[in-house]
Protein backbone atom coordinates (compact mmCIF):
# COMPACT_ATOMS: atom_id res chain seq x y z
CA UNK A 1 0.00 0.00 0.00
CA UNK A 2 3.15 2.34 0.88
CA UNK A 3 4.52 1.62 -2.53
CA UNK A 4 0.94 2.83 -4.23
CA UNK A 5 0.71 5.96 -2.32
CA UNK A 6 4.70 6.79 -3.98
CA UNK A 7 3.27 5.78 -6.92
CA UNK A 8 0.66 7.92 -7.09
CA UNK A 9 2.47 11.18 -5.37
CA UNK A 10 5.17 10.32 -8.35
CA UNK A 11 2.15 11.06 -10.66
CA UNK A 12 0.73 14.16 -8.88
CA UNK A 13 1.16 16.71 -11.81
CA UNK A 14 -1.08 14.18 -13.81
CA UNK A 15 -3.82 13.78 -11.36
CA UNK A 16 -3.79 17.37 -11.09
CA UNK A 17 -4.10 17.96 -14.88
CA UNK A 18 -6.93 15.57 -15.35
CA UNK A 19 -8.97 16.57 -12.42
CA UNK A 20 -8.13 20.63 -13.33
CA UNK A 21 -9.34 19.35 -17.02
CA UNK A 22 -12.76 17.80 -16.28
CA UNK A 23 -13.34 20.40 -13.32
CA UNK A 24 -13.44 23.21 -16.35
CA UNK A 25 -15.56 20.66 -18.74
CA UNK A 26 -17.85 20.53 -15.71
CA UNK A 27 -17.67 24.55 -14.63
CA UNK A 28 -18.18 25.97 -17.98
CA UNK A 29 -21.10 23.62 -19.01
CA UNK A 30 -22.76 24.83 -15.50
CA UNK A 31 -21.74 28.35 -16.08
CA UNK A 32 -23.20 28.41 -19.15
CA UNK A 33 -26.57 26.89 -19.08
CA UNK A 34 -25.43 23.64 -21.20
CA UNK A 35 -26.51 20.02 -20.87
CA UNK A 36 -25.22 18.60 -18.14
CA UNK A 37 -25.95 14.72 -19.02
CA UNK A 38 -23.30 15.64 -21.97
CA UNK A 39 -20.64 17.44 -19.60
CA UNK A 40 -21.15 14.22 -17.25
CA UNK A 41 -20.85 11.93 -20.19
CA UNK A 42 -17.59 13.89 -21.38
CA UNK A 43 -16.01 13.24 -17.73
CA UNK A 44 -17.03 10.10 -17.57
CA UNK A 45 -15.58 8.99 -20.91
CA UNK A 46 -12.03 11.17 -19.61
CA UNK A 47 -12.06 9.37 -16.29
CA UNK A 48 -11.89 6.02 -18.17
CA UNK A 49 -9.25 6.80 -20.31
CA UNK A 50 -7.47 8.53 -17.43
CA UNK A 51 -7.76 5.01 -15.29
CA UNK A 52 -6.73 3.04 -18.58
CA UNK A 53 -3.56 5.06 -18.57
CA UNK A 54 -2.77 5.54 -15.07
CA UNK A 55 -2.72 2.04 -14.90
CA UNK A 56 -1.18 1.20 -17.41
CA UNK A 57 1.63 3.70 -16.51
CA UNK A 58 1.56 1.97 -12.72
CA UNK A 59 2.11 -1.52 -14.33
CA UNK A 60 5.53 -0.23 -15.81
CA UNK A 61 6.27 1.72 -12.80
CA UNK A 62 5.87 -1.59 -10.61
CA UNK A 63 7.40 -3.52 -12.95
CA UNK A 64 10.67 -1.20 -12.97
CA UNK A 65 10.24 -0.99 -9.36
CA UNK A 66 10.48 -4.76 -8.59
CA UNK A 67 13.27 -4.78 -11.38
CA UNK A 68 14.84 -2.35 -9.65
CA UNK A 69 15.20 -4.38 -6.35
CA UNK A 70 15.81 -7.51 -7.84
CA UNK A 71 19.10 -5.24 -9.28
CA UNK A 72 20.66 -4.44 -5.79
CA UNK A 73 20.84 -8.31 -5.32
CA UNK A 74 22.22 -8.92 -8.69
CA UNK A 75 23.64 -7.04 -11.34
CA UNK A 76 21.84 -8.23 -14.22
CA UNK A 77 20.60 -6.94 -17.39
CA UNK A 78 18.36 -3.91 -18.17
CA UNK A 79 15.45 -4.31 -20.11
CA UNK A 80 15.25 -2.04 -23.13
CA UNK A 81 14.74 1.51 -22.27
CA UNK A 82 12.54 3.87 -23.90
CA UNK A 83 13.62 7.98 -24.35
CA UNK A 84 16.91 8.81 -24.91
CA UNK A 85 17.39 9.99 -21.13
CA UNK A 86 16.69 6.43 -19.88
CA UNK A 87 19.12 5.23 -22.82
CA UNK A 88 21.76 7.24 -21.71
CA UNK A 89 21.41 6.11 -17.95
CA UNK A 90 21.72 2.15 -19.16
CA UNK A 91 25.05 3.09 -21.30
CA UNK A 92 26.57 4.77 -17.99
CA UNK A 93 25.50 1.24 -15.64
CA UNK A 94 26.56 -0.53 -18.74
CA UNK A 95 30.04 1.16 -18.72
CA UNK A 96 29.87 1.39 -14.59
CA UNK A 97 29.50 -2.72 -14.80
CA UNK A 98 32.20 -3.26 -17.09
CA UNK A 99 34.51 -0.97 -14.76
CA UNK A 100 33.27 -2.95 -11.96
CA UNK A 101 34.43 -6.25 -13.71
CA UNK A 102 37.38 -4.96 -14.54
CA UNK A 103 38.44 -3.88 -10.91
CA UNK A 104 36.98 -7.06 -9.56
CA UNK A 105 39.83 -8.88 -12.02
CA UNK A 106 42.50 -6.71 -11.12
CA UNK A 107 42.05 -7.32 -7.31
CA UNK A 108 41.68 -11.36 -7.79
CA UNK A 109 45.29 -10.79 -9.54
CA UNK A 110 46.95 -8.26 -7.27
CA UNK A 111 45.56 -10.99 -4.20
CA UNK A 112 46.99 -13.88 -6.29
CA UNK A 113 49.92 -11.75 -6.86
CA UNK A 114 50.52 -11.54 -3.14
CA UNK A 115 49.73 -14.62 -2.00
CA UNK A 116 52.15 -16.01 -4.39
CA UNK A 117 54.57 -13.80 -3.25
CA UNK A 118 54.47 -14.37 0.51
CA UNK A 119 53.98 -18.19 0.16
CA UNK A 120 57.29 -17.84 -1.90
CA UNK A 121 58.68 -15.70 0.54
CA UNK A 122 58.07 -18.20 3.50
CA UNK A 123 59.56 -21.23 1.84
CA UNK A 124 62.42 -19.20 1.11
CA UNK A 125 63.34 -17.50 4.23
CA UNK A 126 63.22 -21.02 5.92
CA UNK A 127 66.44 -21.81 3.85
CA UNK A 128 68.53 -19.39 5.75
CA UNK A 129 66.46 -20.03 9.31
CA UNK A 130 67.54 -23.96 9.18
CA UNK A 131 71.37 -22.81 8.26
CA UNK A 132 71.09 -20.62 11.28
CA UNK A 133 69.98 -23.58 13.55
CA UNK A 134 72.29 -25.99 12.16
CA UNK A 135 75.03 -23.52 13.27
CA UNK A 136 73.40 -22.81 16.74
CA UNK A 137 73.88 -26.91 17.37
CA UNK A 138 77.40 -26.49 17.54
CA UNK A 139 77.29 -23.53 20.21
CA UNK A 140 76.50 -23.89 23.74
CA UNK A 141 76.16 -21.17 26.46
CA UNK A 142 73.25 -18.30 27.32
CA UNK A 143 73.92 -16.73 24.27
CA UNK A 144 73.27 -19.49 21.76
CA UNK A 145 69.90 -20.63 23.97
CA UNK A 146 68.31 -16.90 23.65
CA UNK A 147 69.29 -17.05 19.77
CA UNK A 148 67.74 -20.47 20.01
CA UNK A 149 64.41 -18.87 21.35
CA UNK A 150 64.72 -15.55 18.64
CA UNK A 151 64.94 -17.96 15.84
CA UNK A 152 62.01 -20.32 16.62
CA UNK A 153 59.89 -16.92 17.53
CA UNK A 154 61.19 -16.04 13.83
CA UNK A 155 60.24 -19.28 11.56
CA UNK A 156 56.86 -18.68 13.90
CA UNK A 157 55.79 -15.08 12.68
CA UNK A 158 57.22 -16.41 9.31
CA UNK A 159 54.06 -19.22 9.23
CA UNK A 160 51.39 -16.73 10.73
CA UNK A 161 52.20 -14.90 7.43
CA UNK A 162 51.52 -17.37 5.43
CA UNK A 163 48.14 -18.61 7.05
CA UNK A 164 47.37 -14.98 6.82
CA UNK A 165 47.73 -14.86 3.12
CA UNK A 166 45.86 -17.97 3.55
CA UNK A 167 43.05 -17.56 5.32
CA UNK A 168 40.39 -16.41 2.52
CA UNK A 169 40.53 -20.17 1.67
CA UNK A 170 39.79 -22.29 4.44
CA UNK A 171 36.01 -22.50 3.59
CA UNK A 172 37.71 -24.32 -0.01
CA UNK A 173 40.84 -25.92 1.59
CA UNK A 174 39.56 -27.14 4.93
CA UNK A 175 38.91 -31.25 4.91
CA UNK A 176 37.00 -32.12 8.08
CA UNK A 177 38.08 -35.78 9.82
CA UNK A 178 38.17 -37.25 13.27
CA UNK A 179 41.18 -35.64 14.88
CA UNK A 180 42.57 -36.76 18.16
CA UNK A 181 43.22 -33.47 19.99
CA UNK A 182 45.80 -35.91 22.24
CA UNK A 183 48.37 -36.03 18.99
CA UNK A 184 47.12 -32.24 18.23
CA UNK A 185 47.80 -31.14 21.40
CA UNK A 186 50.84 -32.69 22.30
CA UNK A 187 52.40 -31.85 18.88
CA UNK A 188 51.71 -28.38 19.62
CA UNK A 189 53.58 -28.87 22.80
CA UNK A 190 56.20 -30.15 21.86
CA UNK A 191 56.93 -27.08 18.83
CA UNK A 192 57.08 -24.81 21.83
CA UNK A 193 59.04 -27.44 24.19
CA UNK A 194 61.91 -24.89 23.74
CA UNK A 195 59.94 -21.98 24.97
CA UNK A 196 58.49 -24.03 28.06
CA UNK A 197 62.46 -24.58 28.81
CA UNK A 198 63.50 -22.10 28.96
CA UNK A 199 60.95 -20.12 30.76
CA UNK A 200 60.65 -22.66 33.65
CA UNK A 201 57.12 -23.00 32.97
CA UNK A 202 55.10 -26.34 33.96
CA UNK A 203 52.42 -27.93 31.24
CA UNK A 204 49.74 -30.41 32.30
CA UNK A 205 47.50 -32.19 29.30
CA UNK A 206 44.28 -34.35 30.64
CA UNK A 207 42.95 -37.18 28.20
CA UNK A 208 41.86 -35.66 25.50
CA UNK A 209 38.82 -36.83 22.89
CA UNK A 210 39.84 -38.45 19.33
CA UNK A 211 36.67 -38.10 17.77
CA UNK A 212 36.15 -33.98 17.00
CA UNK A 213 35.68 -33.67 13.51
CA UNK A 214 37.53 -30.88 12.23
CA UNK A 215 40.51 -30.12 9.74
CA UNK A 216 43.56 -31.63 11.31
CA UNK A 217 46.11 -28.83 9.74
CA UNK A 218 43.84 -25.64 10.60
CA UNK A 219 42.93 -27.05 14.05
CA UNK A 220 46.59 -27.59 14.73
CA UNK A 221 47.25 -24.04 13.87
CA UNK A 222 44.56 -22.27 16.41
CA UNK A 223 45.84 -24.26 19.43
CA UNK A 224 49.39 -23.11 18.45
CA UNK A 225 48.25 -19.65 18.29
CA UNK A 226 46.63 -20.31 21.83
CA UNK A 227 49.41 -22.19 23.45
CA UNK A 228 51.93 -19.65 22.15
CA UNK A 229 50.12 -16.56 23.77
CA UNK A 230 50.00 -18.65 26.67
CA UNK A 231 53.62 -19.18 27.23
CA UNK A 232 54.38 -15.47 25.76
CA UNK A 233 52.72 -13.88 28.63
CA UNK A 234 53.14 -16.39 31.60
CA UNK A 235 56.66 -15.61 33.75
CA UNK A 236 55.50 -18.06 35.98
CA UNK A 237 53.70 -21.11 36.42
CA UNK A 238 52.56 -22.98 33.76
CA UNK A 239 49.76 -24.02 31.53
CA UNK A 240 47.11 -27.15 31.75
CA UNK A 241 45.26 -28.37 28.74
CA UNK A 242 41.86 -30.54 29.68
CA UNK A 243 38.42 -31.55 27.85
CA UNK A 244 35.44 -29.86 30.14
CA UNK A 245 32.01 -28.88 29.35
CA UNK A 246 32.25 -30.62 25.68
CA UNK A 247 34.85 -28.01 25.30
CA UNK A 248 39.10 -27.74 25.27
CA UNK A 249 40.22 -25.41 27.45
CA UNK A 250 43.21 -24.03 27.81
CA UNK A 251 44.65 -22.54 30.78
CA UNK A 252 47.46 -20.60 32.05
CA UNK A 253 48.32 -18.60 34.60
CA UNK A 254 49.83 -15.20 33.02
CA UNK A 255 49.15 -11.47 33.41
CA UNK A 256 45.85 -11.67 32.28
CA UNK A 257 43.94 -9.49 30.31
CA UNK A 258 42.12 -6.38 31.49
CA UNK A 259 38.48 -6.49 31.68
CA UNK A 260 38.03 -3.41 29.20
CA UNK A 261 40.07 -5.10 26.20
CA UNK A 262 38.50 -8.58 26.26
CA UNK A 263 35.33 -7.44 23.63
CA UNK A 264 38.47 -6.31 21.34
CA UNK A 265 41.13 -8.62 21.61
CA UNK A 266 39.91 -10.31 18.53
CA UNK A 267 39.51 -7.44 16.32
CA UNK A 268 42.06 -7.26 13.86
CA UNK A 269 45.32 -5.11 15.04
CA UNK A 270 44.40 -4.85 18.82
CA UNK A 271 46.95 -5.14 20.58
CA UNK A 272 45.22 -4.01 23.83
CA UNK A 273 46.84 -3.10 27.73
CA UNK A 274 49.57 -6.24 27.46
CA UNK A 275 50.18 -5.25 23.53
CA UNK A 276 50.96 -1.53 24.59
CA UNK A 277 53.74 -3.02 26.83
CA UNK A 278 55.12 -5.61 24.90
CA UNK A 279 55.80 -3.30 22.48
CA UNK A 280 55.87 -6.60 19.99
CA UNK A 281 52.34 -7.46 19.45
CA UNK A 282 50.93 -7.11 16.60
CA UNK A 283 47.37 -7.91 17.55
CA UNK A 284 46.89 -10.96 14.40
CA UNK A 285 47.16 -13.98 16.32
CA UNK A 286 44.02 -14.35 18.00
CA UNK A 287 42.31 -12.56 15.04
CA UNK A 288 43.66 -15.31 12.94
CA UNK A 289 42.52 -17.81 15.22
CA UNK A 290 39.06 -16.46 15.34
CA UNK A 291 38.57 -15.76 12.01
CA UNK A 292 39.98 -19.65 11.19
CA UNK A 293 37.33 -20.76 14.53
CA UNK A 294 34.66 -19.36 12.62
CA UNK A 295 35.58 -21.11 9.24
CA UNK A 296 35.77 -24.05 11.12
CA UNK A 297 32.64 -24.11 12.90
CA UNK A 298 34.43 -23.87 16.80
CA UNK A 299 33.13 -21.23 18.92
CA UNK A 300 36.04 -19.60 20.57
CA UNK A 301 35.50 -17.63 23.70
CA UNK A 302 38.25 -16.29 25.96
CA UNK A 303 38.08 -15.36 29.72
CA UNK A 304 40.10 -13.64 32.18
CA UNK A 305 41.36 -11.25 34.89
CA UNK A 306 44.16 -9.45 35.16
CA UNK A 307 46.93 -11.43 37.50
CA UNK A 308 44.91 -14.59 37.44
CA UNK A 309 45.68 -15.94 34.00
CA UNK A 310 43.67 -16.05 31.06
CA UNK A 311 41.26 -19.44 29.49
CA UNK A 312 41.13 -20.26 25.97
CA UNK A 313 37.81 -22.32 25.23
CA UNK A 314 37.15 -24.37 21.83
CA UNK A 315 33.89 -25.69 22.21
CA UNK A 316 32.92 -27.60 18.96
CA UNK A 317 29.28 -27.89 17.35
CA UNK A 318 28.83 -31.44 17.44
CA UNK A 319 31.29 -34.22 18.27
CA UNK A 320 28.60 -37.13 17.12
CA UNK A 321 29.84 -38.16 13.72
CA UNK A 322 26.28 -39.39 11.95
CA UNK A 323 26.83 -42.08 9.11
Amino acid sequence: MREFFRFLLSRIRFICLYVLSVGSVLLITALTGGKMDTAWYIWLLNSAFFVMLLGYDGYRYFRRLRFVENLQKSIGELPPMGDDIEKTLVAQIDELKQELADCRLKLYSNKSAEMEYYTLWVHQVKTPISAMRFVLQDMDGEQAAVLEQELFKIEQYADLALRYVRLEEISSNRVLDHCDLNKIVSGAVKKYALLFVYQGLTVNIDKLPCDVPSDPQWLAFIIEQLISNAVKYTKQGGVSICWKDEALVIEDSGIGIRAEDIPRIFEKGYTGYNGRLDGRASGIGLYLCKRTADGLGIKLSIKSEPSKGTQARLRFVDRLWTE
